[in-house]
């Protein structure tokens, strides 16, 4: 697999349009677009067959983790994590496909 980053939601999505990914981390309260919207904008625009695990990054899990189900991603990671749970989450949606 490859990473690719994005500067923002709207490039996320730019990029969606462009190339399908396994999956997504980005962060729910991001500069232009949050996550929130941003992944309501992805579900609208690729089919579920093509639709990669989308994981919110958040300071606040409790807080946010109603609105990020809600709004489609599969999961959430609370900030600051540690390198090892990245990873575990990241194998997780990977190895789930």
């Amino acid at each position: 697999h490859k990473f690719i980053t994005a500067a923002s939601g709207r490039e996320v999505i730019e990029m969606s349009r462009r190339e399908d990914y396994d999956l997504i981390l980005m962060d729910v309260k991001d500069n232009d677009i949050d996550g929130i919207e941003t992944t309501k904008q992805l579900k609208r625009m690729v089919s579920d067959e093509s639709m990669p695990g989308i994981i919110g990054l958040s300071n606040d899990q409790n807080r946010d983790k109603a609105s990020c189900m809600q709004a489609g991603m599969d999961d959430i990671l609370e900030k600051p994590m540690s390198a090892e749970m990245l990873r575990q989450k990241i194998n997780y949606w990977i190895i789930q496909e």
